[in-house]
């Protein structure tokens, strides 16, 4: 009998966890998210979004900050895992109104958060700058890039001005806050 109960119990713990995943609303989350950015001045337009069971799929939007093109993104895929959340991105290009930096391209990229370090936020990308690998401190409100540029990438003067050579880890550093 005690036996059974002690089989039982990790049995219903997978089951809840599994149900949560596969009923949390995300659509509805997705919305509430863009109505908080809004007031932010942020607005994501022209995205369609799907709800895939296990994860979320935000395709062929625009990010604009108080009316300006920021990035224009082929899709993002959400995994909202609760003790684990990923964010893949894919085709997300600078936009029409910041192009003077650069016309850039994360070919992808990705967002790691995980409840055993619930401030930080892993990220990585590669794309025609290079690649790049970083961490958000969400609590200090700080931000760490290291940056392996390409040829193209290192010659802009405007973009590199931020970024402190590192040669013992053989990119760019970048720290700063927010």
């Amino acid at each position: 009998m005690i036996k059974k109960i002690f089989l039982g119990i990790p049995i219903f713990i997978v089951f809840l966890y599994l149900s949560t995943i596969l009923t949390l609303p995300k659509e509805g989350v997705w919305y509430k998210f863009e109505e908080l950015a809004q007031k932010k001045s942020v607005v994501i337009s022209g995205d369609e979004v799907r709800d895939n069971f296990i994860n979320l799929n935000i395709s062929n939007g625009e990010i604009l900050f108080q009316n300006m093109s920021i990035v224009n993104f082929g899709e993002i895929t959400i995994y909202p895992f609760v003790f684990f959340n990923r964010i893949e991105i894919r085709n997300l290009k600078t936009g029409k109104d910041i192009s003077q930096f650069g016309d850039y391209i994360f070919t992808e990229a990705s967002f790691n958060h995980d409840i055993s370090a619930p401030e930080k936020i892993v990220f990585k990308g590669e794309g025609n700058f290079g690649k790049l690998n970083g961490r958000i401190n969400i609590k200090k409100r700080e931000i760490d890039i290291l940056l392996f540029p390409n040829k193209k990438t290192e010659k802009n003067k405007q973009l590199m001005k931020n970024f402190k050579k590192d040669d013992s880890l053989g990119g760019y550093l970048y720290y700063g806050s927010f």
